[in-house]
């Protein structure tokens, strides 16, 4: 047997070495830039669908559950539930006004708005139940989109009243996003993979996006 095919045992000593020297400093310098802190759960919390940070406070976090909406003002430290109104279960999504973040939207067995904090609660859009996403048009804040039931839904009078285009009624919506850029422009993940809508001349358009490419206009 050949024994050259061995590391000596001074050798092994020297490559242990090596790889302390290499990984060791890696490890603690991933550790010094990424770490967690087990925050405080409101008490009886159940399951946790959504959270939201004030863009104006950071202290301000807003935490969506399966039976409620809970405010934290110290950072997640501490949290008082708040009173939605009756009926209101599953905070799927929690969303603020792009130019205001007194004023709030939360989803869930139905859409309620706040405009004072979370202080009291409106419902609106009494067609909709079950919104799982809600989406602000960054520069015309009237303009809002919303999933609910599965479904798509528009609104041009911020929430209040909510329509649906019926040439998509055979989409399951998943989750919806605007492009920065342009707002007008909106993707949209569905059962059959995704959607992209433009308007050109106030005309909207629907194709499905294939391999990066638009390719089958269905609206």
């Amino acid at each position: 047997m050949n024994k050259s095919n061995y590391l000596k045992p001074k050798s092994y000593f020297v490559f242990l070495i090596v790889l302390l020297l290499i990984f060791v400093p890696l490890r603690v310098k991933i550790s010094a830039n990424c770490s967690w802190k087990l925050l405080n759960t409101p008490p009886n919390m159940s399951l946790a669908y959504s959270i939201a940070v004030d863009p104006n406070n950071s202290n301000i976090v807003y935490l969506g559950t399966g039976g409620k909406i809970y405010k934290s003002t110290d950072g997640g430290n501490n949290w008082a539930a708040l009173d939605v109104g009756s009926g209101f279960i599953n905070g799927f999504t929690i969303v603020f006004h792009p130019l205001n973040s007194k004023i709030l939207y939360v989803g869930g067995s139905g859409m309620y708005k706040s405009t004072d904090s979370g202080k009291s609660w409106a419902r609106i859009g009494y067609r909709l139940s079950e919104v799982t996403k809600i989406v602000i048009n960054p520069v015309e804040p009237e303009k809002m989109y919303a999933i609910a039931g599965g479904l798509l839904y528009e609104s041009y009078d911020g929430g209040e009243t909510w329509t649906s285009d019926p040439s998509l009624i055979f989409y399951s919506f998943y989750d919806i996003i605007l492009d920065p850029r342009n707002p007008d422009t909106l993707y949209a993940a569905t059962n059959t993979g995704l959607l992209k809508r433009t308007i050109t001349n106030h005309i909207i358009n629907w194709n499905v996006i294939n391999n990066g490419s638009s390719t089958k206009c269905i609206a």
